[in-house]
């Protein structure tokens, strides 16, 4: 699947730029950050997009309490915004693209509020990972 995520324009998150967030585990805390989705082959457009974070053993999202929400907007959200907003929550996203143009172009942005209970160990969190899953659809071309 060629749908990315960006910690900024142009930062690829990857194995060499990873998705980093810190806090002092030990007070707890509520951190909000932003990422972008963007589609980086011009031969697809992509359709049933939804974003999720994934924990791979359970630790932080289970075991720990951790608690995310996430919301898809051009600007950050006020506060009493997040309330609204689901634990643990999956979003679903417009196309990116369409049947003749893929959109190499756009970044959209995600914001990310993560929410770390106080009387955690101080640790590299290397489990938390953000999913994306989606429809390939082959772009038709005009000519």
């Amino acid at each position: 699947m060629s749908i990315d995520f960006y910690t900024d324009i142009d930062m690829k998150i990857n194995s060499d730029n990873p998705w980093r967030i810190t806090i002092n585990g030990v007070d707890g805390g509520i951190i909000v950050d932003k990422v972008y989705v963007r589609n980086s082959d011009n031969r697809y457009y992509y359709s049933n997009i939804t974003v999720s974070i994934g924990d791979t053993n359970n630790i932080y999202l289970v075991d720990r309490g951790w608690k995310y929400k996430l919301i898809q907007q051009d600007y950050l959200p006020a506060t009493t915004a997040w309330d609204t907003i689901s634990d643990n929550n999956t979003i679903s996203l417009l196309n990116i693209g369409s049947s003749t143009l893929a959109n190499t172009t756009d970044y959209i942005p995600i914001f990310i509020y993560m929410k770390i209970p106080d009387g955690q160990t101080v640790d590299n969190v290397t489990d938390l990972y953000l999913s994306v899953s989606a429809t390939q659809n082959l772009v038709v071309s005009n000519v």
